[in-house]
């Protein structure tokens, strides 16, 4: 009768020590799913945006129309390229006048750069069509050769 007691006690105390341990565990699990989280939102103001920008985006934006009549770089330190009025389509008309006027992005989004998450939801520049950046450049050496034969200026 005391060897069953003593199991039983046992057993009891086993079946504790596991829920504290489980609990233990959702705790720490919580923790680690709210530090993320809180990463991921400061990670995307201003200031720190900026850092991440600064070290892995230098030369990310490539912009070109699909018959590769223009292509454009975007140096995210210097302003927004949309701001320029050769951008815009009645800037490309003056500019191109039988050229597309309309204006890819040659990057693709990327999941994996958390600190662009908020300017995927905001940002202008990713409300563009996407174009192969490989693509649009064939198009633009077509385009130059295309231009010189006739004699013209690109």
């Amino acid at each position: 009768m005391i060897k069953q007691d003593a199991i039983v006690k046992n057993r009891l105390f086993f079946k504790k020590v596991n829920k504290k341990l489980s609990m233990k565990k959702i705790k720490k699990s919580v923790k680690i799913i709210v530090g993320i989280f809180i990463f991921l939102f400061l990670s995307n103001i201003p200031p720190l945006q900026t850092l991440f920008q600064f070290f892995f985006d230098q030369k990310l934006y490539h912009y070109s129309t699909k018959d590769g009549s223009a292509f454009f770089d975007e140096n995210i330190f210097l302003g927004n390229i949309f701001e320029f009025k050769r951008v815009t389509p009645q800037g490309m008309r003056e500019r191109y006048p039988e050229a597309d006027t309309i204006i890819y992005r040659n990057f693709k989004l990327n999941p994996y750069a958390f600190w662009r998450y908020r300017d995927y939801l905001n940002n202008e520049r990713y409300t563009l069509p996407y174009y192969p950046l490989e693509e649009a450049q064939k198009k633009r050496q077509e385009w130059k050769k295309k231009m010189s034969s006739e004699g013209r200026a690109y």
